[in-house]
């Protein structure tokens, strides 16, 4: 795994849970379970990446809610631009599916095709979910902060 790979999960985690210890914590747990299957190639590296992960924040959201976004950051460097408390919002209306879909696709990049196989759905279905996860965020921006 690249180290562009790595910060994405770290990202994607401290998304979920707004913690930046639990993030780094279940980034080695997933990096563990990425490395470990993908010896035997049946899906690429992005695709393994999102399949543990979404494991992993399933059973870690049965014990933990998200905490309120911080107001200081000592690990991750994140935008100005990028409102947290928006995406805490989401995390708290979509549901898991739609919160990963959302967050895979259009916050860190990677392709519709990659994020359906990594969560064993269809092109069709992701889409779908990444739309519901984007009413959700616009119910949750209030309108004076829409451009």
């Amino acid at each position: 795994m690249s180290d562009t790979q790595i910060k994405s999960v770290a990202l994607f985690f401290f998304f979920a849970f707004f913690d930046e210890l639990k993030a780094l914590e279940l980034t080695s747990r997933t990096v563990k379970l990425v490395r470990k299957h993908s010896r035997d190639g049946s899906l690429d590296t992005n695709a393994l990446i999102v399949k543990f992960a979404q494991k992993v924040l399933e059973k870690e959201s049965r014990k933990h809610d998200p905490a309120p976004p911080p107001q200081d950051l000592t690990i991750f460097q994140i935008p100005d631009t990028m409102h947290l408390g928006y995406l805490h919002a989401l995390r708290k209306r979509a549901t898991l599916e739609e919160f990963s879909s959302l967050v895979w696709t259009r916050v860190l990049g990677m392709t519709e095709t990659t994020v359906a196989l990594g969560l064993g759905a269809t092109i069709g279905t992701v889409r779908h979910r990444t739309s519901n996860a984007l009413k959700s965020l616009g119910r949750a921006i209030p309108p004076e902060a829409s451009p």
